[in-house]
């Protein structure tokens, strides 16, 4: 077809076609790099690079929702315009973007959702204790803290932990590998179940892999301990948020002395275990970044993991922010004017170190950021692409409730998993999973309260958000989730642009990205 013979009433009409009386700025995303223009169409999961003209026009179309009278604040003369139109048109054409489907049905695991609590649970998570020996100046369980509760008081059972590690073999039969995990409070303050519960799953599980897991500050972890989990493969992720000035702002002991002398005495305790029973290490470390965080300390993070002698040789470093107080945040439209001068204030200056610090490095040293670093390279580069648009829309990063993290309260509860507080519970050890409760909350009325938003987003198909933030206890409560929407836009973004300056550069850099699983 001749689209250069369209006249801008034609072209404006065309592109009221493709809108299909929805929100224009779902359909895709222009970014940029410091060499290149490019488009990334929501429907097929395909990004073209562009020239500018088509970048512009783009761009203010995602902003303006479609409105062609702005158009004329292009700096474009009149035929120059429709050339770049034709452009477009003529990629839909071919291409076959910016022809997303209406947001009309999300792909969810509903129907098999019975079967698969039947046959494929792959893990549990144990609450050992309620207790802690930390008062972390962050922890929702803080007097600082908006919402703060205090620390209960209650250790799990063994005969709770024996019941729900009963019920793991029992609804696992369709998994070859499962996994226990250990947590808190501070999981360490009740050793002598952990202890047990490892013990009894051994001597259950006969056909199976198990994987024992837990997180820990680390300040309990004696000689003794440390023996223990390292004969027994435990897989331990140790809470430390950097050098002893840095951690010792928030991680702080009742007494509100610092932990980062006890926390790192456990780590060398854990270390020594593994050098004495020739074990290769296996563990990692969960870091809590604040927005105090700036170049400076990430420099002093490195100098630390540096100066740990006999560290794992790709040892992992979970980092992420501040678990503030879920509070209401208003809903606003994606690509909009207000959220893009919104986005202005988010910093993410961990990745502008991770830059500098990589192109310094004179090897393929890997860098205590990595994890975090890979996390969005792996969004863009294993993203959902074909050649038609997509029919059907998924769940995000939520997983099917109860199958891949059931945690096991100390009062044989039934939650989502560790992340999450007061929301609907799935059921509980003696009664089962409530299956009407799961799929009322967690699929019928998730599904329908996403789906407003959602139907907006250019970033639907990218988007790993799961259901944190959603809920209150009473059910849904959407404006929590507001602000996790457009963060994760804005890190989504980054991720596009980073990744495209790393493959203008060197394609085959992001090979690597081909054998790490997203998580």
């Amino acid at each position: 077809m001749d689209y250069e013979a369209y006249t801008m009433e034609e072209f404006e009409r065309y592109f009221q076609t493709l809108q299909r009386d929805q929100y224009f700025p779902r359909l895709g995303k222009v970014f940029k790099t410091d060499k290149y223009f490019y488009f990334l169409d929501m429907g097929t999961g395909k990004i073209a690079q562009v020239d500018k003209d088509v970048y512009l026009v783009l761009k203010l179309l995602f902003e303006t929702n479609n409105d062609f009278k702005k158009l004329t604040t292009i700096c474009l003369t009149n035929r120059k315009l429709k050339k770049t139109l034709a452009k477009i048109c003529l990629a839909v054409e071919e291409q076959h973007v910016l022809s997303a489907a209406p947001f009309e049905e999300i792909q969810g695991k509903a129907m098999y959702l019975e079967s698969m609590l039947e046959n494929e649970i792959s893990s549990i998570i144990l609450e050992v204790t309620e207790r802690c020996n930390l008062r972390c100046n962050y922890c929702i369980y803080h007097s600082k803290h908006q919402s703060y509760r205090e620390f209960g008081n209650k250790n799990m059972s063994i005969a709770l932990a024996k019941k729900a590690i009963d019920f793991l073999a029992s609804y696992s039969k369709c998994n070859k590998e499962i996994y226990i995990g250990f947590y808190g409070g501070e999981p360490l303050i009740n050793f002598p179940l952990i202890k047990q519960s490892i013990k009894y799953a051994k001597n259950l599980f006969n056909d199976q892999k198990i994987t024992f897991s837990m997180t820990t500050n680390a300040t309990l972890l004696t000689e003794e301990i440390a023996d223990f989990l390292v004969a027994n493969e435990m897989s331990i992720i140790i809470s430390l948020d950097g050098p002893k000035d840095i951690h010792n702002q928030n991680r702080v002991f009742i007494n509100q002395e610092g932990s980062f002398t006890s926390t790192l005495k456990g780590v060398e305790n854990l270390i020594k275990a593994y050098c004495k029973q020739k074990i290769e290490p296996n563990f990692g470390f969960n870091m809590v970044i604040t927005n105090a965080y700036n170049q400076k300390i990430y420099d002093e993070i490195y100098d630390l993991f540096n100066s740990i002698k006999n560290l794992p040789e790709n040892f992992a470093v979970t980092l992420g922010g501040v678990n503030h107080d879920p509070h209401d945040y208003e809903y606003i439209l994606p690509q909009s004017l207000a959220e893009i001068e919104l986005l202005k204030s988010i910093d993410t200056p961990m990745f502008l170190w991770h830059d500098k610090k990589q192109k310094k490095l004179r090897n393929d040293e890997p860098l205590y950021t990595k994890g975090a670093y890979n996390q969005g390279l792996l969004r863009v580069h294993k993203r959902i692409m074909s050649d038609y648009p997509l029919q059907v829309y998924g769940m995000q990063g939520c997983c099917a409730p109860g199958v891949r993290r059931l945690y096991v309260t100390t009062e044989g509860n039934f939650n989502i998993c560790e992340k999450v507080g007061n929301i609907p519970s799935l059921g509980n050890i003696d009664d089962g999973f409530d299956l009407e409760n799961i799929k009322k909350y967690y699929f019928d009325d998730y599904l329908s309260e996403v789906k407003k938003y959602c139907q907006n987003c250019w970033a639907v198909n990218l988007c790993g958000l799961c259901y944190t933030n959603c809920y209150d206890s009473n059910g849904m409560h959407f404006k929590y989730r507001h602000l996790a929407c457009m963060e994760e836009r804005a890190l989504l973004e980054e991720s596009l642009i980073r990744y495209h300056k790393i493959f203008e550069e060197n394609p085959y850099a992001l090979e690597y990205l081909n054998e790490i699983e997203i998580t």
